[in-house]
């Protein structure tokens, strides 16, 4: 939630280094905790998946596939809850340190009404392959370039996998205990 509403937001944006304001009220202090967002179920993913245009019927299933067998997510039953790994959490990180377009599903997308164009013979086979080419090699040259940013961000979630051991256990605790618990922390009810 934003605080600042009205002319208060507007003397927030306004504001300038080395400039002063007089404080309308009293300062004051709150505590509060954030939790990380629920997992998403293979079903979630799917239906995420249908609606940015990725992929197709036939092709969704075999993504999902893909990026458990590459061990960037892994399935936690029950409810086949998708979480990402240490590897796969460091490389989307690292991904977005150097390109935020990599970590979105535009880009996929994008190439995907573009194979249905050539699909519905709105656009020819030599132009889509010649622009998804252009936009791969332009990606390469990002990665290739920020991979120092990428090899920082792993080293980072490296350092930092204990924390994962201990949310390990803290889930598989929780697996069997209180009714419609589910991981990430929140219950079941929304």
């Amino acid at each position: 939630d934003n605080l600042l509403v009205g002319a208060g937001l507007a003397l927030a944006k306004s504001a300038r280094p080395g400039t002063w304001h007089p404080l309308a009220g009293p300062l004051a202090q709150r505590q509060l905790e954030s939790s990380p967002p629920q997992l998403l179920t293979e079903a979630d993913l799917l239906d995420l998946m249908e609606r940015h245009g990725i992929g197709t019927d036939a092709s969704m299933p075999q993504h999902i596939h893909n990026v458990i067998a590459r061990g960037y997510v892994e399935v936690l039953e029950p409810g086949r809850f998708i979480r990402p790994t240490l590897l796969g959490a460091a490389l989307c990180h690292g991904l977005r340190q150097v390109d935020v377009e990599l970590v979105k599903p535009t880009v996929r997308a994008r190439i995907e009404r573009e194979v249905t164009n050539i699909a519905k013979r709105r656009r020819a086979f030599s132009e889509v392959v010649a622009s998804a080419l252009t936009t791969f090699r332009e990606k390469y040259v990002i990665v290739r370039d920020g991979m120092g940013k990428m090899l920082e961000e792993i080293e980072w979630k490296r350092k930092k996998w204990w924390q994962w051991k201990e949310h390990d256990r803290t889930f598989s605790q929780r697996k069997g205990g209180g009714k419609g618990a589910a991981p990430g922390g929140r219950s079941g009810g929304g």
